[in-house]
């Protein structure tokens, strides 16, 4: 095999641009893909049930953090032709992105696509902001080098969902938690 001068772990965006770049200044690169294709997560599947017509999903890549008119990838995207818009999370308003249930449409893949009412999607995104604290919260002091019988990441996580009153717990939570 050829010597080359810089090793690259990955064939998704951030690894491809790195090649070229190191290319333009005249290092050689190997880069090293785990899937069968490159791109890393940007990739397009055809997604449907019994009831839809498979259409394409963009899985991945679908989103840029703190995108704005002068971000490179707007910009690339505008002189390839590819429509792009900014969500109202990238302008540091009340949303937090494509994530975000105010701004976000969420469907129920088991139920034909049916459209899954925000406030379903709301309790479920706090119940996870309030585990995930919760965790972090049951995990202080704990120091799994030393302690064999430190809970697991997966113990903490079962731990953090019956025991929400740490956080105050949602209304259906805070109910669950003292029955």
């Amino acid at each position: 095999m050829a010597e080359v001068d810089a090793l690259i772990i990955g064939a998704g965006l951030a690894g491809l641009t790195a090649a070229r770049v190191l290319n333009a200044f005249g290092a050689s690169t190997l880069i090293l893909e785990a899937r069968a294709r490159p791109g890393g997560r940007a990739s397009t599947v055809q997604l449907g049930s019994a009831e839809l017509e498979p259409q394409p999903v963009e899985e991945g890549c679908n989103y840029l953090h703190g995108c704005s008119e002068e971000h490179p990838l707007f910009l690339l995207a505008a002189r390839l032709g590819v429509p792009s818009a900014t969500a109202a999370g990238d302008l540091g308003c009340q949303y937090s992105g494509w994530e975000s249930a105010e701004v976000a449409e969420w469907r129920d893949p088991d139920r034909g696509g049916e459209e899954i009412p925000v406030e379903e999607v709301l309790d479920a995104a706090l119940l996870l902001q309030q585990v995930t604290y919760g965790v972090a919260f049951l995990a202080q002091g704990l120091d799994a080098a030393k302690d064999e019988a430190a809970p697991s990441l997966e113990e903490l996580f079962e731990q953090a969902l019956k025991e929400r009153s740490w956080s105050g717990g949602t209304e259906r939570g805070a109910e669950a938690s003292h029955s």
